[in-house]
């Protein structure tokens, strides 16, 4: 186990920020806050230990976070409230920060940009991990099933996760253009690769 030179902060979405969401899309509309907060995101800043610095830190990087809080959930930046400012970011976020951050697994760290997933690699031109192209495969049998598109809740049940990681797969999948929405419609998924591009569902 060995500390690590960096500090930790945790943003969890508070009401408003909830507010925003539900009004995006069908598919939002059923959200909670306790759902949202399931799998809060986590991010590595550089080490802070004073009060004062986590002022500061706030102060100068807030827009970064509130935007990437933001992206998370819509890439469609029309839709994303202005203007923005600190005040609304700590109205919209509860911000908590950790001084110490220690690494219990004996892997090295490795920084992660949509590549595949090294224990279940893909073939062929998919270009998509495992775990994504298991959601491509539930939404393949799940339309030819029912006939219509899964709702991100059946996917967040099917695959035991959170809201919001339901969610990100999503938005990760349409720019990847592995699959297509009509925006602000429920159960509108539809998958742009043949069934024999796709991995059997485990």
């Amino acid at each position: 186990m060995s500390e690590i030179n960096r500090s930790l902060i945790i943003l969890r979405p508070k009401q408003p920020f909830l507010d925003w969401a539900c009004s995006l899309d069908e598919e939002s509309k059923d959200l909670t806050l306790e759902g949202l907060n399931e799998d809060s995101t986590a991010y590595l800043i550089p080490e802070i230990w004073q009060d004062s610095d986590q002022e500061e830190f706030l102060k100068t990087c807030y827009d970064i976070l509130f935007e990437k809080q933001l992206e998370g959930w819509w890439t469609d930046k029309a839709a994303w409230p202005q203007p923005r400012d600190l005040k609304m970011f700590l109205n919209w976020f509860e911000v908590e920060f950790h001084s110490l951050v220690f690494d219990l697994s004996d892997e090295p760290i490795r920084i992660v940009e949509d590549e595949e997933d090294a224990e279940h690699p893909t073939t062929g031109n998919s270009r998509y991990t495992h775990k994504q192209g298991q959601y491509l495969a539930f939404i393949f049998y799940y339309t030819k099933i029912h006939g219509r598109a899964p709702a991100e809740a059946e996917m967040q049940t099917y695959f035991n996760v959170s809201p919001p990681s339901v969610h990100q797969m999503i938005l990760t999948l349409e720019a990847k253009r592995l699959i297509e929405r009509a925006p602000g419609q429920a159960r509108s998924i539809r998958l742009l690769r043949a069934r024999e591009d796709l991995p059997d569902l485990i």
